[in-house]
């Protein structure tokens, strides 16, 4: 049986999704289509952010002190190195590959965009964005309670046409 997916681990194209899989796939693309803002809903109470996507770019500059992060950022850690719904103008976010084994689910995603806002203690550049993120959710009970994020972080800093501080290296 074929599915709108377009890869499994698991197995070949033939790979077919139990309803649970196909429900947290459903799940995680309606997650990942929202606003920042917007994402509360969709994660469970003591949800996880085990690892933010940005993480190292997040260490070479300090956030904004008026930073105030997201709702969708419990515990305020920053989302993706304090991106909010103004970083990226525009911002459609496209899955390469996406699949689901029992209550895991990992994706491979491209952020594109215009930097219009912050990213990590990086002011607006007007450049275009092409950011490449993989990442691990887990889902219990039709909410995310876990998430791990790797971005593309070196990607991002040449795309931005950023220099990283001598003092960072």
């Amino acid at each position: 049986m074929s599915n709108e997916y377009d890869v499994s681990l698991f197995g070949d194209a033939g790979f077919d999704y139990t309803d649970q899989e196909r429900a947290n796939l459903t799940l995680i693309k309606a997650y990942r289509a929202a606003k920042i803002g917007d994402r509360k809903s969709f994660l469970a109470p003591g949800f996880r952010r085990r690892r933010v996507g940005l993480k190292h770019i997040n260490e070479l500059w300090p956030l904004p002190a008026d930073f105030v992060p997201v709702e969708s950022s419990p515990g305020g850690d920053p989302v993706s190195g304090g991106m909010d719904d103004k970083s990226i103008g525009n911002r459609i976010n496209t899955f390469v590959h996406l699949t689901a084994k029992g209550n895991l689910v990992w994706g491979v995603f491209r952020v594109e965009g215009t930097h219009t806002g912050d990213i990590a203690g990086l002011g607006p550049t007007n450049r275009e964005v092409d950011l490449t993120e993989a990442a691990m959710w887990r889902v219990e009970d039709r909410l995310i309670t876990d998430a791990w994020y790797f971005g593309d972080e070196l990607g991002l800093l040449i795309s931005l046409g950023v220099q990283i501080p001598e003092d960072a290296l």
